[in-house]
């Protein structure tokens, strides 16, 4: 979404990918280190409606997308009040496919 909205140039669009993926490996470890054993299972969301693993990955990829798109149009275009509009977002895509993968939403 970043780099569809010219905010980030495509030159660095792979530096931010990698970071974004051992960012999230690396907490992903950490807090399953942490909250390891019986309690592990309630840090994570299950697949609902969608068995398929690509159906699931494009669900998590598009709902990501719309994510970062709201925030951005909402930040560019000034709106006030921007936090429940972008509570609004989180709200209309976690209806729209969390069914599908679990809603789990990962904008950083």
């Amino acid at each position: 979404a970043m780099a569809s909205c010219k905010k980030l140039p495509l030159t660095k669009l792979p530096a931010y990918l990698l970071g974004q993926y051992l960012g999230a490996g690396i907490g992903a470890a950490l807090v399953l280190g942490i909250y390891s054993g019986q309690h592990a299972m309630a840090l994570a969301s299950y697949p609902g409606l969608s068995v398929n693993l690509m159906a699931q990955v494009v669900d998590q990829m598009t709902a990501t997308f719309l994510l970062v798109l709201g925030i951005a149009a909402v930040v560019d275009q000034g709106l006030d009040p921007g936090a429940l509009l972008v509570g609004l977002i989180v709200v209309g895509v976690s209806l729209a496919l969390g069914p599908n993968a679990g809603a789990a939403m990962n904008p950083a």
